[in-house]
């Protein structure tokens, strides 16, 4: 079969499937829009203002993440380091005289208005003790990341951006260096977009992007990496948060970073999706719908027959606030398809319940957390259990040591997080991990085989315990620095299928963008 008609039959699949979700747009929109056009109609025309579908995405996404407390130590820097503010674009930038003036601010005021310099560099000091459970093997090391952006924005319909990057480690023995650690200068991003900027409900943007919906879950930057990570995609995106519903469409593949040559996708893998946020089909809350299609066109299955892989996954998220201090966040998603000639039948899903203590000096929020991802139910058995953790961002709302993913595993998490200063957030989390299957093996934040199932099937599923403590302050709103400190017990399936040692990972960090 020629790529192009396995592109289409693809594509093809997926719409099938997902169909549902643009008529539910069209639906709840409607009514919306024809709101929208008599309110315009009784205030006369509005200046035109070159919004982007970047801003629109971000501020729908920002409520979602906004409606609980933030689960990632430098959550609140991420998007200003991948995304630049540009007058063009429209967002003005701040006239605080303390930050106002950086590197870039001061090439910025010589160009022409649009022209947007932006820039970012992190170092962050780590460590992490008994690599692979064995105890003794431990290494301590330095990671920086600088990124230099360049956004154009001529006029309110088309934008381009470019953003370059060299992510380095100091110090680290070279067999704990992977590829989401070092990525010696190389292109980050670079994309262009056309979209509607006097009524902002239309952008089409193709190249080297990022891509993340909800809580980067299933779909995210993963820029607490060294070297985070983006698609070659093309995405069209269509609504607004005034509206209430923002649909996209997208196709992509993942870019694989290569530490010391260019970053490039591989042939192949592809991904495409359907993905819609609805902010007001329930008050102070966000429900989004989603179908994901991820294809490898070569697979080995447990028979040993090879074929290819079509991994369906559909789910809804829905995060909110009520009355009195609680929130709410979770996700349900559902896989289905075929790995080879092995059938696949997987799910995953979790929820938070959080309580803020209102009108207090620390802002404390309790919080209780559950997660399930399924496994095996059999050694080489024919059906697929194990489920697929897609492209997530893991460290901002997983533990924080990043040593395990949402494959074959259950975690209660009860956690506080408080305020002791405007300016800083302490967070205190406690894990109960174990496997969700004893049939299946322990997996790392990739997908990889972390420890192995042994034959016969654990003895126990029990992981281990973990506590995690960490917290940031915010300088001023161009600079950020953090601390963390996250311990693992190991519990009887790793003293019995690994070396058994107890893990920790301490880090400090400093975040400035410029």
């Amino acid at each position: 079969m020629s790529s192009q008609r396995r592109v289409a039959v693809e594509i093809k699949g997926l719409l099938k499937r997902s169909a549902w979700l643009p008529l539910l747009c069209l639906v709840w929109c409607l009514p919306l829009l024809a709101e929208d056009s008599s309110a315009a109609a009784g205030q006369g025309m509005q200046p035109a203002v070159a919004q982007g579908s970047l801003s629109r995405q971000a501020s729908i996404e920002r409520a979602s993440k906004e409606s609980v407390a933030p689960g990632s130590a430098s959550a609140s820097f991420d998007s200003a380091a991948s995304e630049p503010k540009n007058p063009a674009n429209p967002a003005a930038p701040s006239s605080n005289p303390d930050t106002d003036w950086t590197p870039a601010a001061y090439l910025n005021a010589h160009l022409s208005h649009w022209l947007w310099l932006s820039g970012e560099f992190r170092n962050r000091e780590e460590g992490r003790t008994n690599y692979g459970f064995r105890p003794g093997k431990d290494d301590a090391y330095g990671l920086t990341r600088l990124r230099i952006g360049l956004d154009i924005g001529p006029n309110s319909w088309f934008r381009a951006f470019i953003q370059a990057r060299d992510s380095e480690v100091i110090g680290a023995n070279p067999k704990n260096v992977t590829s989401s650690m070092k990525d010696v200068f190389d292109l980050s991003q670079a994309y262009i977009e056309f979209r509607n900027g006097e009524s902002g409900w239309f952008s089409l943007k193709t190249g080297r992007q990022e891509l993340s919906f909800g809580d980067e879950r299933l779909i995210g930057r993963s820029n607490w990496s060294n070297a985070s990570r983006s698609f070659d995609a093309v995405r069209l995106t269509v609504g607004t948060q005034d509206v209430g519903a923002l649909l996209d469409l997208f196709a992509a593949s993942v870019v694989k970073n290569y530490p010391t040559s260019f970053d490039k996708v591989q042939s192949g893998r592809d991904f495409y999706g359907v993905n819609l946020a609805m902010t007001r089909l329930v008050p102070k809350a966000t429900i989004e719908p989603y179908v994901y299609l991820k294809t490898v066109s070569s697979v080995t299955g447990t028979d040993k027959r090879s074929g290819n892989e079509r991994l369906y996954t559909t789910g809804l998220r829905w995060a909110g606030t009520v009355p009195g201090g609680f929130d709410y966040r979770a996700r349900y998603s559902l896989q289905s398809g075929h790995y080879a000639d092995n059938s696949i039948h997987a799910w995953a899903g979790y929820a938070i319940l959080g309580y803020t203590i209102q009108k207090s000096r620390f802002e404390p929020r309790f919080s209780i957390e559950y997660n399930y991802a399924s496994g095996n139910k059999v050694i080489g058995g024919s059906v697929r259990e194990t489920f697929d953790l897609l492209y997530p961002t893991t460290h901002q709302w997983r533990r924080i040591t990043d040593l395990f993913g949402e494959q074959n595993i259950t975690d209660l998490k009860p956690g506080i997080d408080f305020r002791p200063t405007k300016r800083m957030r302490v967070y205190f989390v406690a894990s109960d991990l174990s496997l969700a299957s004893r049939y299946d093996s322990l997996y790392d934040t990739a997908g990889a085989v972390l420890v192995k199932v042994p034959k016969g099937g654990a003895l126990s599923k029990d992981i281990g315990k973990e506590g995690d403590l960490y917290g940031t302050y915010d300088v001023n709103s161009r600079l950020q620095i953090g601390a963390g400190l996250g311990y693992l017990v190991a519990g009887q399936f790793l003293k019995a299928a690994s070396p058994g040692g107890n893990s920790s990972y301490p880090y400090v960090f400093m975040d400035y963008h410029f």
